[in-house]
């Protein structure tokens, strides 16, 4: 009686882990510095001793729009920049991702690179509107609107 059930369990936490595991490949291989547009030029935020930006690499490209607009199930990389008001990336910081809605992160605490940077997959698994928000320790906050909706059945 319970063995259909743990059998199809395991069969879904093994399906999970598989679709998973490229996702942290792509993380770990994301250490390059691409050339990236915001979806909005709001998606920054500045104090008086530093900025911090979000950077979606997938929409080079695309024209500027008012927020990040996903399916159920998409991944996106989210590319985090810490800077000093010099433009200078701030190495060794740690920031924090999160989800107003509670949509999924790889990594929601983050050390950022030598260049001041970090990413970070979105995974979409809630539907409508939703705000991701990147603080730094000093409370500097930055946030990327999205809309997330459903896939065709």
């Amino acid at each position: 009686m319970w063995l259909l059930p743990l059998s199809q369990i395991m069969f879904n936490a093994f399906k999970l882990f598989l679709w998973l595991t490229p996702l942290f490949s792509l993380v770990a291989c994301s250490d390059n510095i691409p050339t990236t547009i915001s979806p909005n030029p709001s998606i920054s935020a500045t104090d008086t001793m530093s900025k911090l930006r979000i950077d979606v690499p997938s929409l080079k490209g695309w024209k500027k729009m008012p927020q990040v607009r996903m399916t159920i199930g998409d991944t996106i990389e989210l590319l985090v920049t810490l800077e000093n008001q010099d433009g200078l990336g701030l190495p060794n910081q740690i920031l924090f991702i999160s989800s107003q809605k509670g949509n999924f992160f790889t990594e929601n605490n983050l050390l950022t690179d030598h260049n001041g940077q970090v990413t970070s997959l979105l995974l979409a698994t809630v539907l409508g509107q939703d705000r991701i928000i990147v603080t730094n320790q000093a409370g500097l906050s930055v946030t990327l609107p999205i809309f997330t909706k459903r896939g065709p059945l």
